[in-house]
């Protein structure tokens, strides 16, 4: 049987495993190191902002107008049965819309994603038009790009042999975004709403 002085030395017990439990939960969560976006990468996400509208034609005098209805950017969560590395993913995204749904909302679709989940390892997603772009870089993303002039990029995915006619780009200007691309079905189009300097 057990006395009373037995009953709260278990009760301590108890309650030590709690307070140590708590503290182990909270030193793990605490762990984390957040990761950040270089100039770079955070340039690629500061191009729109919420409002913005473009207006695209396309080589055969077809327009396309596109709208920015959103910008999300911040640290997950910190969880750590989910998350097996000691970096606090960081992610970006920027939505857009070209359509409203029969029930007059906007037809939100995600536009632009960056992904952090490592100091020099970033992944980049473009969803535009029927084009999808994923781009991974490690510390210096030119590498990937090519220049063409000025502050404007190129972006595409590797050419194979089978598709090098048929390529998805998308031209990238530091300051106004997409201001060009061109799809598998060869057709260009072009930002009316950007200035012509930059096209």
């Amino acid at each position: 049987m057990i006395g009373e002085t037995g009953i709260r030395l278990i009760g301590s017990i108890i309650s030590l495993r709690i307070i140590f439990s708590i503290v182990f939960l909270i030193s793990l969560s605490s762990c984390s190191k957040k990761v950040r976006f270089n100039k770079f990468e955070h340039s690629l996400l500061e191009v729109y902002n919420e409002g913005d509208t473009l207006v695209f034609q396309s080589n055969k005098g077809e327009l396309d107008t596109v709208y920015i209805v959103d910008k999300d950017i911040g640290h997950a969560r910190w969880n750590p049965l989910v998350h097996s590395g000691i970096f606090r993913p960081l992610s970006g995204k920027v939505y857009s819309a070209r359509e409203r749904l029969p029930n007059g909302q906007l037809d939100t679709r995600q536009f632009i994603s960056l992904y952090k989940d490592e100091p020099d390892s970033t992944s980049l997603y473009i969803f535009f038009d029927d084009i999808f772009l994923s781009i991974k870089f490690k510390n210096n993303p030119s590498v990937l790009m090519s220049i063409l002039q000025d502050s404007t990029y190129k972006f595409q995915e590797p050419v194979s042999n089978n598709d090098s006619n048929n390529q998805e780009v998308i031209y990238w200007h530091v300051k106004h975004g997409v201001v060009k691309y061109t799809t598998k079905e060869g057709t260009s189009w072009i930002c009316i709403s950007c200035p012509a300097s930059d096209r």
